[in-house]
């Protein structure tokens, strides 16, 4: 009973089970560590645990319905061309692949539930917001011929950035507007973490008064819609500068323009503070510019 009830014993790590997964992992299946990376985790240790519970009499798979929410959320994470959005502490600028994907241990889970969803292993093809974790995903195509943008706006967990409203592009299989993800130092205290990688500057958003975010507070859904040619997003986090500003939004339309081919139109509202600076990052590579003067 200890292992599987037992709450309010202090730190979050320490509580049992059924409390674990129903207080900290969100109604969509993603946990509260913000990264990609670290939540599949969960999935990992979840399995092992409801594998070893089993022996015992206690099915786990059949008693909570959120752990087969937590096997499909690495999969709905998947953008075209094979791609996670490289939230907090996840992936690289040239990372691939869709990331918490276990082929052995998702089809166990659809021997248990029969989703096709995890049969496949294959991301949705459309578009689709998962709005207690935070993140929209518009989608357009498959495979290196598709197209795909995230915008975060969800609560940071302990593996997060300094980055609400931050987007990543996806098209002709590669990430045209990355986020650097995980830092290059796991040094809690390393400058360069705190300076940059985690910094609200080096990613895709925009900076106010030339400091990072005050909170990590989750932004406000305004709009989601999909529709055959155009997909979009409206997303409010004035959190993010508490006691600074009054407005900090993000609209982004994709827009088809053939049966290959869209182009994103971004609009970002903000409304106080002395300076603005809209942060965009492209693939690493060599850059040159053709008739233009850099100040």
């Amino acid at each position: 009973d200890w292992l599987l009830h037992q709450t309010g014993g202090g730190a979050w790590p320490y509580e049992g089970i059924v409390p674990g997964l129903v207080n900290f992992v969100f109604r969509d299946g993603a946990p509260n560590e913000s990264s990609p990376g670290y939540n599949s985790l969960w999935m990992n240790h979840f399995h092992l645990v409801a594998q070893l519970l089993e022996r015992r009499g206690i099915d786990l798979w059949a008693e909570l319905p959120k752990l087969k929410l937590l096997y499909s959320m690495p999969i709905r994470l998947g953008m075209p061309g094979g791609f996670t959005p490289n939230i907090g502490d996840t992936g690289s600028v040239n990372s691939s692949g869709i990331v918490g994907v276990n082929p052995t241990l998702h089809y166990e889970a659809y021997q248990r539930y029969r989703d096709p969803l995890l049969f496949s292993q294959r991301p949705p093809e459309t578009s689709d917001n998962m709005s207690a974790y935070g993140l929209a995903m518009l989608r357009r195509g498959t495979g290196s011929r598709g197209m795909g943008l995230s915008l975060y706006y969800g609560t940071a967990g302990g593996h997060g950035h300094w980055d609400q409203l931050n987007i990543e592009l996806f098209a002709k299989g590669r990430r045209i507007l990355p986020d650097l993800g995980y830092p290059e130092y796991a040094d809690a205290y390393h400058k360069k973490r705190f300076g940059w990688t985690s910094h609200t500057v080096s990613h895709n958003t925009v900076l106010v008064d030339e400091s990072r975010q005050r909170t990590k507070e989750g932004g406000r859904l305004q709009v989601f819609a999909s529709s055959p040619a155009v997909q979009y997003v409206d997303v409010r986090a004035e959190e993010a500068y508490a006691r600074t500003i009054d407005r900090y939004q993000r609209a982004v339309a994709m827009i088809d323009v053939s049966d290959e081919d869209a182009y994103v139109v971004d609009v970002f509202r903000v409304k106080g503070g002395r300076r603005h600076d809209y942060s965009i990052h492209g693939p690493d590579g060599t850059f040159s510019v053709e008739d233009l003067e850099l100040g």
